[in-house]
């Protein structure tokens, strides 16, 4: 496993996401890490919407109907539910996409979903040494040390936003991809993937196969809507600050009706 000539390949090919694909899975000889999601598992997912009504049903909330674009996890073409362990983490997610299409004054409404573990769901991680996530924190990341330089260079790519590298999905999705291939070989019913969180290193992100929405092994269990607004004022940091307008609005879902309710 050579990350210069990783680099290289990320750097100079015409067919980034293909050359970095097959280097990964015939070049690279590493363990694949492996753990279950218990029942009772808690997750988080957040998005914005232009207007509360568009929230109805499950399928609002969701994963997205189709993908033509590379993401985190996936190539064009492949769906994939993105939700995080974390709820700060969640909110964290979102910032650098506030900063890019949101207006200065503009106000947007956004809805937080839980999501509840009902089935026990077997992912794969991309170990990040210093993660203090509940997952993380059992297990032991003692044999993928002898590679550490090679695990510390991927979390790097999987830390960085999209909107400062637009390239970076190429190298995270065939990375990714290679990964689940690896483990189709092992004889692995793998359903997801858990990956640093690119704002919060600390806590993960997971990305889970649209199946496990649909198979109710991940259950809708509460919802929260609240409106906000991308201030004019800046924080330390440069940035801007969002400020609540109102008050949350609280909802459930109702699987028997396909309705989401609103308090």
């Amino acid at each position: 496993m050579d990350i210069k000539e990783i680099e290289e390949i990320y750097r100079y090919s015409y067919n980034k996401y293909d050359d970095l694909y097959n280097y990964f899975l015939y070049k690279c000889d590493f363990n694949i890490l492996y753990t279950r999601l218990s029942i009772g598992f808690i997750t988080y997912r957040i998005r914005d919407f232009t207007h509360f009504e568009e929230i109805k049903k499950k399928e609002n909330v969701q994963y997205p109907k189709e993908v033509k674009s590379y993401s985190r996890i996936g190539k064009p073409g492949q769906v994939w539910f993105y939700i995080s362990d974390d709820l700060n983490a969640t909110y964290a997610e979102m910032l650098p996409i506030w900063l890019k299409n949101k207006r200065y004054g503009e106000t947007f409404y956004t809805v937080v979903s839980i999501w509840q573990v009902r089935e026990p769901i077997k992912v794969l991680i991309i170990p990040e040494f210093t993660n203090t996530n509940a997952i993380c924190k059992v297990l032991n990341f003692e044999p993928y040390k002898e590679h550490i330089d090679f695990w510390k260079h991927v979390v790097r790519r999987f830390s960085e936003n999209s909107v400062d590298n637009e390239n970076v999905y190429e190298f995270t999705s065939a990375f990714a991809n290679s990964l689940i291939t690896k483990s189709k070989i092992e004889g692995q019913d793998i359903k997801g993937i858990f990956y640093p969180s690119v704002q919060m290193l600390e806590k993960s992100n997971l990305a889970l196969l649209p199946s496990v929405v649909d198979t109710d092994e991940i259950a809708l269990i509460r919802l929260a809507k609240i409106e906000y607004q991308k201030s004019r004022i800046l924080n330390n940091q440069g940035n801007p600050k969002y400020r609540p307008v109102g008050e949350y609005i609280y909802g459930y879902y109702d699987s028997d009706m396909d309705i989401i309710n609103w308090d």
